[in-house]
C-alpha cells in the first residue's frame, strides 16, 4: 500500500504529470488495459489471480476521491479527471468487471466516509449493505461512475442480484437526486427485479451470507437479516418507482401503483407513512376522492405520525379536494393546505436537528411547494381568485427553484403563464376587446413563462410540457396579433403530439390553428383544409371521446361566428 500512499501524496500537493505518470504503471503493472484483453481473459477463466490487484486499483480510485473532496482545494475538477481515468482504466477489460464491482463494494463499506456538512458519516461499525446504498448522497461521487456501473450490472444481475440490487439502487437514488424521473423508473425497475430474485431464492441468500463473512465484509447477523435488509430495500425502491411513475404518467399507472402497494402492505403487515400518501393520491386519479381523503386523513390524525408526513397526507387530500366539483370541497381543500403549510412550520421548529440533514430539507421544501402549487390551483381554477393564486405560485415556484424539483418549476412556470395569460383576456373583454398597456405587459410575461415551462419540460422530455408550453406561446401571440408566430407555435405543438401520441392534443393544436387562420383572415390556406380534415377524421375514429367531440364542437361554433360577424360586416358595408 506505499505505493498508494505515495499517490495520494502527489494528489494533495498537485503534482499532476507525477499523478498520470502512476497512474499509466497502474495500468501497466495490473494488465488490465485494451491490449492485454486477451491474457486477462486466460487468467478469468483458470483461478481468480487478478481479484487482489482489482482490490488493490480500487483502493487507489477511492482514496483519490476522498483525497479530492478533502484535500484537495482548488483543483476539483483535475481530481476528478484522475478519478475518471482510474475508472475508465478498469472498464477498458469486460472480463475483469465483477471482481471490480466485488472489490469495490466491499471497500466502500469498510471505510469511514464523512462531508463537510456532517451530513454523512459512516464507522467500521455500520453494516456494509446500509453503508454503500448511503454513499449514493456523497455529493462528489461522479455522477459518471453511478451510472455505468449500473449499466454494467445489467450483465451480471442474474448471476450476482445482490451486486446488482445495490448498483441499481445506487443509480435509482442518484437519478432522484437529479430528478431524472425517467432513469428513476428505469433503475428502481431493475433493483426492484433483483431484489426479488434474492427473496425467492433461499440459496441465493445461504450463499452470499457465506460469501460476506469468508471475506469479512458481513455486518450481517445471519441469512435472517439479510433477508430483512432486502425486504426494507424493496419497500422503498417501490415507494421510489410508485411516486415517479405518478410523476410520469399518473393517469395510465395510478391503477398498477394502488395494485403494487397494496401486495406490499400485504407482504409487511402496513404500509411507511410516504407510501400511504402516494396511494392516496393514485385514488385521486382513479377518481376515488373519498377514498383519497379518507386515507389522507388516517396518516395527518394518527398521532404517532411524524409532522413532516402528516403535512405530506394534508397535501393529497387538497389535491383530492381540488379534483372535486362542489365548492364546499374547494373551501376545505384551502383549509387543509394551509393546515399542512402550519403543520410544517411546526416540524420545523420541533425537529431543528432532523432538519440538518439536506434530505430532510429537500422533502420540506418539496411538500411546501406541492401545497402552495395545489392551493393556487383551487384559486385560478375553482374560486377564481386570481391575487391569491398568484401568491401561491410565486412561493411554490421559490420552493421549487430551491431544491431544483425541474418537474415542479417546469410546472408551476406553466401555471403562471396561463394566469397571465387569462388576466389580460379578462381585461381586453371588460375594456371592448381592446388590450391595454397593462394587458400587453401581462402577456409578454406569460410568454416568458411559457419559453422558461418549455426549456425545463425539454431538459426532462416531459411531454406534457412540451406539448402545452408551444400552445400557450401560441395563445398569448393570437392576443399581441403576431399570428404568423402563432402559427408556428401552435405547429410545434401539434408536432409534439404526433411525437408523444396525444390525440387530445394533436386536436386541440389543430383547432387552433383553424382559428388563427380564419383570425389572419386567410382561411383559403391550404393548410386551413388540412388540419379541418384531420380534426373531422380523428373524431370520426373516436366517437365516444367526449373532450375530442367538444373541441371539435367548439372550432364549428367558433367557425359559424366568425362566418355570422363577416356577414353582418358586408351587409353594414353594402347599407353604408
Amino acid at each position: 500500500m506505499n505505493f498508494n500512499s505515495n499517490l495520494i501524496a502527489r494528489i494533495a500537493g498537485d503534482e499532476r504529470f507525477q499523478v498520470i505518470y502512476e497512474l499509466n504503471r497502474i495500468q501497466e503493472e495490473h494488465n488490465i488495459v485494451t491490449e492485454n484483453k486477451a491474457s486477462s481473459k486466460r487468467n478469468d477463466q483458470g483461478n481468480d489471480t487478478l481479484s487482489g490487484e482489482f482490490v488493490f486499483t480500487s483502493v487507489v480510485y477511492v482514496d483519490a476521491m476522498r483525497s479530492m473532496t478533502r484535500n484537495y482545494g482548488n483543483n476539483l475538477l483535475f481530481a476528478k479527471q484522475v478519478q475518471l481515468k482510474i475508472f475508465d482504466t478498469l472498464y477498458e477489460n469486460v472480463n475483469m468487471s465483477q471482481r471490480f464491482l466485488n472489490s469495490f463494494f466491499f471497500y466502500l463499506g469498510k471505510h469511514d466516509f464523512e462531508e463537510d456538512q456532517g451530513e454523512l458519516k459512516f464507522t467500521l461499525e455500520q453494516r456494509w449493505g446500509n453503508a454503500f446504498i448511503e454513499i449514493v448522497n456523497f455529493r462528489k461521487l461522479p455522477l459518471e461512475f453511478k451510472f455505468r456501473l449500473a449499466e454494467h450490472a445489467k450483465d451480471s444481475s442474474l448471476e450476482r442480484p445482490f451486486e446488482a440490487l445495490i448498483a441499481f439502487t445506487m443509480a435509482a437514488l442518484t437519478a432522484k437526486d437529479l430528478w431524472d424521473i425517467p432513469n428513476i423508473v428505469k433503475y428502481s425497475s431493475l433493483a426492484i427485479q433483483s431484489a426479488k430474485t434474492i427473496l425467492v431464492n433461499e440459496d441465493e441468500i445461504d450463499e452470499l451470507y457465506e460469501w460476506l463473512n469468508k471475506i469479512g465484509r458481513s455486518g450481517f447477523a445471519g441469512e435472517e437479516d439479510i433477508q430483512r435488509y432486502v425486504k426494507h430495500l424493496l419497500s422503498e425502491l417501490l415507494i421510489i418507482e410508485s411516486q415517479n411513475l405518478l410523476d410520469l404518467s399518473p393517469k395510465e399507472n395510478s391503477l398498477g401503483i394502488v395494485k403494487k402497494l397494496d401486495t406490499l402492505e400485504e407482504s409487511m403487515g402496513g404500509l411507511p407513512p410516504k407510501a400511504k400518501v402516494i396511494r392516496a393520491l393514485a385514488y385521486v386519479y382513479l377518481g376515488k376522492l373519498n377514498t383519497s381523503r379518507k386515507l389522507s386523513r388516517e396518516i395527518y390524525e394518527d398521532e404517532f405520525t411524524s409532522k413532516l408526513y402528516k403535512s405530506e397526507a394534508c397535501y393529497s387530500a387538497c389535491f383530492a379536494g381540488y379534483n372535486d366539483t362542489k365548492e364546499e370541497a374547494w373551501k376545505e381543500a384551502i383549509e387543509i393546505s394551509q393546515r399542512g403549510a402550519d403543520t410544517m412550520l411546526e416540524f420545523m421548529k420541533e425537529e431543528k436537528k432532523l432538519m440538518k440533514s439536506r434530505k430532510i430539507r429537500q422533502q420540506v421544501k418539496e411538500i411546501m411547494g406541492n401545497l402552495f402549487m395545489t392551493k393556487g390551483m383551487i384559486y385560478q381554477f375553482k374560486i377564481r381568485n386570481l391575487k391569491e393564486c398568484r401568491e401561491c405560485y410565486d412561493d411554490a415556484l421559490t420552493y421549487k427553484t430551491k431544491i431544483n424539483d425541474v418537474l415542479g418549476m417546469a410546472k408551476t412556470n406553466g401555471l403562471l403563464g396561463l394566469l397571465l395569460y387569462s388576466i389580460a383576456s379578462d381585461l381586453k373583454k371588460r375594456n371592448s376587446g381592446e388590450h391595454t398597456y397593462s394587458t400587453n405587459n401581462d402577456l409578454k410575461k406569460a410568454k416568458e413563462y411559457y419559453d422558461e415551462y418549455y426549456k425545463l419540460a425539454s431538459k426532462i422530455e416531459n411531454s406534457e410540457g412540451l406539448i402545452e408550453a408551444p400552445k400557450g406561446l401560441g395563445n398569448c401571440n393570437v392576443e399581441l396579433g403576431d399570428f404568423d408566430e402563432a402559427i408556428r407555435c401552435y405547429e410545434r405543438s401539434a408536432q409534439r403530439s404526433i411525437e408523444y401520441k396525444s390525440l387530445l392534443g394533436r386536436v386541440e393544436a389543430y383547432c387552433q390553428l383553424i382559428k388563427t387562420f380564419i383570425l389572419k383572415g386567410i382561411d383559403d390556406d391550404e393548410r386551413y383544409k388540412k388540419y379541418l380534415d384531420q380534426v373531422i377524421r380523428i373524431c370520426q375514429d373516436n366517437p365516444q371521446n367526449e373532450q375530442i367531440n367538444e373541441l371539435r364542437k367548439g372550432l364549428m361554433d367558433f367557425i359559424d361566428a366568425q362566418k355570422a360577424k363577416n356577414e353582418r360586416i358586408e351587409e353594414n358595408k353594402f347599407t353604408k
